[in-house]
């Protein structure tokens, strides 16, 4: 059987030359792919019927353990960008877990602080999906993707500075400005493939997922937040996974504008 090994360019893989695949973690990614899909799927099932209030441990398992098994899909099948923003946002669920049960269930103070590393944590995540992006097809520049981002997150700053719970800080405005970038890099991809769409669709989930969390943070209550922040939430880290493990080795990965 004949596989092509890579060289790296822009943090992507890129074919160099036809090996003999006698890699035994090739084997394994294959072989454990789907089950760790079905998994991870089960995972979020039991989640879904578990509350912060009524068994912290577990709903920190859960919530944590999802992006976990992505991050572990991702890692086997060497897509180290991906990889590394399913880890941090791995990382991210189980500190802002935390955080929440300090907030809302213990009413412990330093829950704040705790929310805001968990959230600096996905924010690094972030960096890593808006490089894959950019290093897929670093020269568009389409604008027009760039407006609707920028309304929203206006939009959000306004309620936020307006009719605010006071529980803002000064990284909430760049926080949304990074999240604005993640969202027009991932959906200024030319519309040339499955794949690439896949990606848009990613990054608009997250930007709804953090827009949703953000609103109930730290504007107001949004009715139904957690369906929406979750689903949205892991929507998009799976089409981030999904698309790169679908996408063609074969030929250059890079596109030239």
């Amino acid at each position: 059987m004949v596989d092509m090994s890579t060289v790296v360019k822009d943090g992507l893989s890129i074919p160099d030359k036809p090996v003999k695949n006698s890699s035994f973690f090739g084997e394994l990614a294959r072989s454990l792919t789907v089950p760790l899909l079905l998994l991870c799927a089960f995972d979020i099932f039991i989640y879904s019927f578990t509350t912060l209030a009524d068994n912290h441990m577990t709903f920190t398992v859960t919530k944590t353990l999802a992006c976990s098994i992505l991050g572990l899909i991702a890692v086997l099948n060497k897509r180290w960008v991906i990889a590394s923003g399913l880890i941090l946002g791995a990382v991210g669920d189980a500190i802002l877990a935390l955080a929440c049960h300090m907030l809302f269930v213990t009413g412990d103070p330093f829950g704040r602080p705790f929310f805001g590393v968990g959230a600096g944590i996905f924010l690094i995540g972030h960096f890593s999906y808006i490089y894959y992006a950019v290093a897929l097809h670093s020269r568009s520049w389409s604008l027009q993707y760039l407006a609707p981002f920028v309304i929203l997150g206006s939009t959000f700053e306004y309620f936020e500075l307006t009719q605010g719970n006071g529980n803002a800080t000064l990284v909430v405005p760049f926080y949304v400005g990074i999240l604005a970038l993640m969202g027009w890099r991932t959906t200024c991809l030319p519309k040339t493939s499955v794949d690439n769409w896949m990606v848009s669709m990613a990054g608009v989930l997250f930007f709804i997922s953090d827009g949703t969390l953000g609103f109930q943070y730290f504007v107001c209550d949004v009715p139904h937040s957690r369906v929406i922040i979750m689903v949205s939430y892991w929507g998009a880290q799976a089409l981030f996974l999904l698309q790169d493990l679908h996408r063609p080795r074969q030929g250059k990965m890079i596109s030239k504008f």
